[in-house]
């Protein structure tokens, strides 16, 4: 198995790095079955038969709770003051991308948008996430324009 390469072994590497087993700093996956990714799938197995994997799971769900950006209902008047359209920067646009991202309406699988990986840029993805999201909640024009109709109905409901 050392020396190939796929997509799967990529996967595998991000999953690996996600719990904790460092093949390559996070972002920097190769999909290279290297000595690497070999020695942290062997650390592993060896976890999952020894009970450590559930504290490495707990340790990274707690990581993931407390580096979470969801807000409480309350705060979202306080986070959503503006309009939002493409290519508008700012936190409230990573602030958005995390909404969507935790209520069923993902920007993205992997990269840039995606679970865990918000920006601060409002580019075409989040706006069809956004769209999504207005279409479901009947909130016309659905068109991924973050305005005074999606925000108070934000504000309203979350």
């Amino acid at each position: 198995m050392i020396g190939t390469q796929s997509k799967d072994i990529l996967n595998i590497q991000k999953l690996l790095n996600n719990f904790g087993y460092n093949v390559t700093k996070t972002g920097e996956e190769t999909g290279y079955y290297g000595i690497k990714t070999d020695k942290a799938l062997k650390q592993l197995q060896k976890d999952i038969f020894s009970g450590e994997l559930v504290k490495k799971l707990d340790k990274v769900q707690s990581s993931i709770v407390s580096n979470s950006h969801t807000i409480g209902s309350s705060d979202y008047s306080q986070v959503f003051s503006r309009n939002l359209d493409i290519h508008t920067k700012g936190e409230d646009v990573r602030s958005l991308q995390v909404f969507l991202n935790t209520h069923g309406f993902q920007i993205a699988k992997s990269g840039d948008g995606s679970s865990g990986h918000e920006t601060d840029l409002l580019g075409t993805l989040t706006m069809k996430a956004l769209a999504r999201f207005q279409k479901v909640n009947n909130i016309s024009p659905a068109n991924g324009f973050f305005g005074p109709k999606t925000r108070a109905y934000i504000i309203k409901n979350y």
